[in-house]
């Protein structure tokens, strides 16, 4: 086992824990942070988990995580962790939300893990050696559009209705790690998001890429480690038309 892989075990290992504190949460302590944005001692309790017990797998490693100042990505090695991706979700008992870690050295992301405790689905992926949903490793197939789903950010400023115009409907699941993920297990078609935070794609981009999909910010490039980002998630091929979909809907 090479280092990378000893990292990602450690990373799953943890995140499954983690994961069993969130099903079994009893009582929730929420603060406001702003409008529509909450946060829990849930949240806070399970980033100092993953910092601590990372920082002795990867002593000289950086942090940059929800719950915290940080400061930008540099080279170096490191973690970018979403302790809970979705805790309006969480908070409300909607079983969409997922603990996300990314490994990266240098700015490139070698491993990554997004675990959703509800479902209990572990998705990972390592670098050159694909992405794995509990196991099973992923190969993601163009879809048919016109029957497929799109996920979106509910707060997009966009003409959603557009959508319906290239696909059967769209939705919103609220964890944009898990969007990224659903896509590239075949959830859905694709995603498309308004600026979201680093921790919100980083550990996705990683298993997405691994797949066979693609990650794309507005000016139509590989999505970049960068905060904040606005992305999209399809596969390969289809970036021409996600990106003209997202033009036509902001247009409008």
């Amino acid at each position: 086992m090479n280092e990378t892989e000893h990292i990602l075990e450690r990373m799953m290992v943890l995140a499954r824990e983690c994961g069993e504190r969130m099903k079994n949460a009893e009582t929730l302590n929420v603060e406001k942070k702003k409008k529509n944005d909450y946060v829990t001692d849930m949240d806070k309790g399970i980033q100092e988990t993953l910092i601590s017990s990372l920082k002795e797998t990867v002593d000289s490693a950086f942090f940059i995580a929800e719950e915290k100042k940080n400061a930008e990505l540099t080279d170096g090695e490191g973690f970018i962790i979403d302790p809970i991706d979705g805790t309006n979700n969480f908070i409300n008992g909607f079983p969409v939300c997922a603990v996300c870690i990314a490994y990266v050295k240098d700015k490139e992301i070698l491993c990554s893990v997004v675990y959703n405790p509800y479902m209990d689905e572990m998705f990972h992926a390592i670098k050159g050696n694909g992405s794995y949903l509990n196991g099973r490793r992923l190969h993601m197939e163009r879809r048919n559009l016109e029957s497929s789903l799109i996920l979106v950010e509910d707060s997009w400023n966009a003409d959603k209705e557009v959508i319906y115009s290239h696909a059967v409907g769209y939705r919103c699941i609220g964890s944009g790690e898990l969007a990224i993920c659903f896509t590239a297990c075949g959830r859905a078609a694709g995603f498309i998001s308004k600026p979201i935070h680093i921790w919100d794609y980083a550990a996705g981009k990683l298993i997405l890429n691994e797949a066979g999909g693609v990650l794309v910010q507005k000016d139509g490039k590989d999505a970049e480690l960068i905060e904040p980002n606005s992305v999209i998630a399809c596969h390969k091929e289809d970036r021409e038309l996600f990106l003209a979909i997202r033009q036509e809907a902001e247009r409008n």
